[in-house]
């Protein structure tokens, strides 16, 4: 994805606290777009990708896709 392309853009990354999840939310990001990082647990070490992702980018654990209620609360 070119750099344009993704600027000012809000991406929504699931199974974010992966090795893999982290590298396309991470590219995402150097793409300048927002991120919001979504896991089903709460991400391994909270306040160091808190501090990697700060505003505008969100980072949500505890969050089950497979429940309608949970997707709509993350991405509300």
């Amino acid at each position: 994805m070119s750099t344009s392309s993704s600027r000012r853009r809000s991406v929504v990354v699931t199974g974010a606290f992966g090795s893999l999840g982290m590298a396309v939310a991470r590219s995402f990001r150097e793409q300048g777009a927002a991120v919001a990082l979504l896991g089903r647990t709460p991400p391994p070490q909270p306040a160091r990708v808190g501090a990697e992702f700060p505003a505008p980018h969100c980072v949500l654990g505890g969050v089950d896709l497979t429940r309608a209620a949970a997707a709509a609360a993350a991405l509300d």
